[in-house]
């Protein structure tokens, strides 16, 4: 068996409620290509309240080359070959105090595919109705049901573009406009917002290239961000009611190793819907950091290079009382199913895939720690 060294969590974690970290390619910390204007680079984007962000897709692979290809009658054709390696891009415009009123005084449009008329509102007040308790004025904001939605979407001269269909109508970007940490508004959603003159006037701009490998609908489904915008929190609005996003406290990712003897050390680590890590025996599972949608993204990514069906183990067939050695655990959403992987080195061995993939997850841990 593979023994996997772990990570040992400092008393330091204690005051980290919120590392806000440059989204990662293929789990690495670090960001490419950041460009500004107006005035020098911001070292991360994601410190600054109010701010616009708006991901896109650029294609990284091979320009088209010409290949000859000769035929027996001695023309020749050229062959063109293109390889595609489509990377998200995030464009962030950081905001000051004069752009922040003239933000939250833009006006919001309700989009017609929910067959609903609704007068227009502001930014400000979506954002001052979101932070009410009472569920009925938070719900005067939406659509009252999902009925014209799903009738627009069954006509195919119709081309809804909502962020809900964005499974069958991939959008060419996505804009997120974030007040605080914890308020933000994703566009295009039930809501049309023109963030034109905001930019014109945005005082800084961070251009972060290259920040995760993948399509932009892949992006969608594995950002929390984006998910909880999708219900605003209303069962009745689901469109996929299996998505482990959608809520916040939902467990995504369980990586542990419990060891039998209690002068060695062990550590489970769980990974929450929002980005909270939490692990127990610390300020009674006190979230340790939190890490960016895009993050979680690029965790996703490999994450879907696992077979899970073939490393599928059932939990309740394993010994439930273990005399000495490790129990390694992985659990972990994948494409809407959750998998439940559990290892006991005195029975069986752990896959070197789930080896690789625990290895990576507590080294890129080991970074939040610097």
């Amino acid at each position: 068996m593979v023994a996997i060294k772990p990570i040992i969590m400092t008393n330091k974690n204690l005051t980290l409620l919120f590392i806000p970290l440059m989204c990662v390619s293929n789990l690495s910390l670090s960001a490419t290509g950041i460009k500004t204007e107006h005035q020098p680079a911001t070292p991360n984007p994601e410190t600054h309240f109010p701010r616009i962000e708006i991901y896109r897709v650029k294609d990284y692979g091979n320009p088209a080359s010409e290949e000859k290809h000769p035929e027996n009658d001695g023309t020749v054709h050229y062959m063109e070959k293109k390889s595609r390696e489509p990377y998200i891009e995030r464009t962030s415009y950081l905001l000051d105090s004069e752009t922040r009123q003239t933000l939250l005084n833009q006006e919001l449009v309700f989009l017609p595919y929910f067959m609903e008329l609704k007068h227009p509102v502001t930014l400000r007040h979506y954002f001052n109705r979101n932070l009410l308790q009472d569920l009925p004025q938070r719900q005067e904001l939406f659509p009252a049901s999902l009925d014209g939605y799903t009738a627009i979407i069954q006509k195919k001269e119709i081309q809804p573009k909502t962020l809900l269909a964005y499974h069958n109508y991939p959008p060419a970007e996505v804009e997120i406009v974030w007040l605080d940490e914890k308020t933000w508004f994703v566009n295009n959603v039930f809501y049309q917002l023109s963030l034109d003159e905001v930019i014109r006037n945005a005082p800084t701009i961070v251009t972060d290239e290259k920040l995760i490998k993948g399509e932009l609908t892949q992006f969608i489904h594995h950002s929390f961000v984006i998910q909880s915008k999708l219900n605003e929190g209303f069962a009745y609005l689901d469109t996929d009611t299996s998505h482990y996003l959608r809520k916040k406290d939902n467990v995504i990712l369980v990586v542990a190793q419990i060891e039998k003897n209690p002068e060695a050390t062990g550590y489970e680590y769980t990974f929450y819907a929002d980005g909270s890590i939490t692990t127990p025996g610390l300020s009674y599972y006190t979230p340790l950091h939190k890490i960016s949608h895009c993050q979680w993204v690029a965790i996703q990514n490999h994450l879907n290079t696992i077979d899970f069906d073939i490393h599928k183990t059932e939990a309740d067939d394993t010994p439930a009382f273990i005399r000495e050695g490790q129990a390694n655990k992985l659990y972990a959403f994948k494409n809407g199913n959750y998998y439940k992987l559990e290892y006991h080195n005195e029975f069986s061995p752990i896959p070197q895939q789930i080896v690789d993939f625990t290895q990576t997850i507590l080294e890129f841990l080991s970074q939040l720690e610097k």
